[in-house]
C-alpha cells in the first residue's frame, strides 16, 4: 500500500536585514523569510515539521537557508549573519560526487562525474568543492599509478626470471 505525504508550508515571520551573501560575498539589505514547513500522512498525520530562514541576495539571486531564528539573526553583525546562511546543495548534486568517489577505482568514469558535479556544484559550498577538487586528482592520477604499478612489478618478474 502508497501512502501519501502532503506538505504545508508557511511564514512565520519576516524582517529586513542587512546581510553579507554566502554566495557573492556582497552586504546588501534584504527581506529574510522564517518558514514552517510541517510534511502530513494522508494529508492529516504530522510526520515531519522543519523550520529555515531563507533570503534571496539581491545582488546575485542566490537562495540562501539557515536554521537560525531571525530574532537571533537580528542581534548579529552583517558578516555574523552572512556565517550564519549556506547554499543547499541539491541531491542530485550531492549523488554525483558520492557515485564519483565510489568508482574511483574506474579512474575515467569518476573523472568524468567528477567535471559534471564540478559544473552542478554551486560555489558557494565550499565543502563539496574541496571534495570535488581532490576526487579530480585523485581519479585522474589513478590511472597512471595503477600502470606504474604494473610495470614496475612486469620489470620485477623479468629480472627474476
Amino acid at each position: 500500500m502508497f501512502s501519501s505525504l502532503t506538505e504545508e508550508r508557511e511564514v512565520v515571520g519576516s524582517a529586513e536585514l542587512t546581510m553579507t551573501c554566502a554566495s557573492c560575498a556582497e552586504t546588501s539589505l534584504t527581506d529574510v523569510f522564517r518558514f514552517k514547513t510541517v510534511d502530513k500522512w494522508l494529508g492529516i498525520v504530522p510526520v515531519w515539521v522543519t523550520q529555515e530562514t531563507v533570503a534571496k541576495c539581491p545582488n546575485c539571486d542566490a537562495t540562501v537557508r539557515s536554521a537560525t531564528r531571525l530574532d537571533e539573526l537580528l542581534e548579529l553583525l552583517p558578516h555574523q549573519v552572512g556565517d550564519r546562511f549556506h547554499v543547499r546543495v541539491g541531491f542530485v548534486e550531492k549523488f554525483l560526487v558520492v557515485a564519483a568517489w565510489a568508482l574511483i577505482i574506474t579512474g575515467p568514469v569518476s573523472f568524468i562525474l567528477f567535471l559534471i558535479s564540478a559544473f552542478c556544484v554551486p560555489k558557494a559550498s565550499a565543502g563539496w568543492r574541496k571534495s570535488i577538487k581532490i576526487g579530480l586528482i585523485a581519479s585522474a592520477a589513478f590511472l597512471p599509478i595503477v600502470f606504474a604499478i604494473a610495470l614496475v612489478a612486469d620489470l620485477v618478474a623479468w629480472l627474476v626470471r
